[in-house]
């Protein structure tokens, strides 16, 4: 299967799921109150320290700075 999924994706497995759950994480903290760690949890991860870990890797921001800069207000919506 990963090699397969390799091939046609050209992520592992991981890296996919991850990217998926950073893209959601991201939608999250523009659109949501929701604290870091419940993100985290809806997310999949049960470790709020490590999903921050791994988002400031993918993004270049923690998920505070990204908040920071790209919430949208909900008069926005």
């Amino acid at each position: 299967f990963s090699l397969l999924f390799k091939r046609h994706t050209g992520k592992t497995f991981v890296e996919y799921v991850t990217e998926l759950r950073i893209e959601r994480a991201k939608e999250l903290l523009k659109f949501t109150p929701l604290k870091t760690y419940e993100i985290a949890a809806r997310i999949g991860y049960k470790e709020a320290q490590y999903f921050s870990v791994l988002f400031k890797r993918a993004t270049g921001d923690s998920p505070t700075e990204f908040r920071r800069k790209h919430a949208i207000e909900p008069s926005e919506v």
